[in-house]
């Protein structure tokens, strides 16, 4: 019975049924044996651990910078407006990027809103937000990115070495390790980013500081002995 339970992970019914004994025997056999829960030595039905959460004590020691691809809204709205089948074509609205950077120990987080993912745009978005951090007393010690091609790019690493902060990439297919760049970004509008007043649209050209440019910042949040919570009031 002992070797059915590991073997086939059966319950104790489906072994009475097969032994021929009864059911509260075989329960009561198992029970003696520790193997009385289906989760005991079942991967797939075992408890999981507990999540373990880090936490760098210094702000700055390391920034996440990530981007979120989100499809672009027609003007007068999208289909969470008007209704699915009666929302106005999305014929050449294509996408926003929101490029991000959170303080791994704060939780400060400065975001602009792109046209693009380009290295160029990247390395714009992070000079930008180097000088954000600077200004609130914060200097970036190391920068953790994926994978992603305009983090492999030659500009992008250039304007890294300019600010003395050190890269770090995460494993491929690991999309956890930058969880918190994205969480940081959960709170925007569900149909993604809309333009501003007057058709505005991201500066695709370049990346600007003007108001083609989204800027997107949350205040800093007290450190504390556990893992502080994001605030995702923006400004």
């Amino acid at each position: 019975m002992i070797g059915l339970r590991r073997r086939r992970r059966w319950g104790a019914d489906h072994i009475a049924h097969e032994t021929g004994l009864a059911a509260s025997t075989v329960q009561n056999i198992l029970n003696a044996a520790g193997l009385g829960r289906l989760d005991r030595g079942d991967r797939a039905a075992a408890p999981r651990p507990a999540v373990r959460r880090y936490q760098r004590e210094r702000p700055g020691e390391l920034v996440h910078v990530d981007v979120k691809k989100l499809a672009g809204i027609p003007d007068g709205g999208g289909w969470w407006l008007h209704g699915k089948g009666n929302a106005p074509p999305r014929a050449g609205v294509g996408y926003r990027y929101i490029h991000t950077a959170v303080d791994d120990r704060t939780r400060i987080a400065y975001s602009e809103i792109h046209g693009d993912e380009q290295g160029t745009t990247a390395a714009g978005f992070w000079r930008r937000a180097r000088r954000h951090f600077a200004a609130l007393g914060v200097t970036v010690e190391e920068v953790l990115t994926d994978n992603g091609p305009c983090y492999c790019s030659r500009v992008w690493a250039q304007a890294l070495r300019a600010a003395g902060a050190t890269h770090r990439r995460t494993r491929p297919f690991r999309p956890r390790l930058t969880a918190k760049s994205n969480a940081s970004t959960a709170s925007s509008p569900r149909n993604g980013p809309t333009s501003g007043p007057g058709n505005q649209k991201p500066n695709a050209a370049g990346p600007t500081t003007d108001s083609s440019t989204t800027t997107i910042t949350t205040e800093p949040v007290a450190p504390s002995a556990g893992p502080p919570q994001p605030k995702p009031s923006t400004s």
